[in-house]
């Protein structure tokens, strides 16, 4: 449940991101918005892991979920770039 909740999470922040570029440069930048969101996503989605650590998980148990939380929301971000904006 955590683990939907977390890509849940990532989806807002980058559509917040997204929106913000709209409103800034007056269209949607997805470069720019993918240039904020990775490190930031990334930063976030390590410290999540590193609290799961924290509570007694392993790192071996950790990892996985890391991968899942940090590549779901950029590959769905891909696909509505793919969808939209590279015609």
């Amino acid at each position: 449940m955590r683990t939907l909740m977390t890509i849940a999470v990532g989806l807002i922040i980058f559509a917040l991101i997204l929106i913000s570029s709209k409103i800034i440069k007056k269209r949607a930048d997805f470069r720019l918005a993918m240039w904020i969101f990775m490190p930031l996503w990334f930063c976030l989605v390590g410290w999540n892991m590193y609290y799961g650590i924290s509570l007694g998980y392993g790192l071996m148990e950790e990892i996985p979920f890391f991968l899942i939380n940090f590549f779901v929301p950029i590959a769905v971000a891909f696909l509505v770039f793919k969808r939209q904006f590279a015609k």
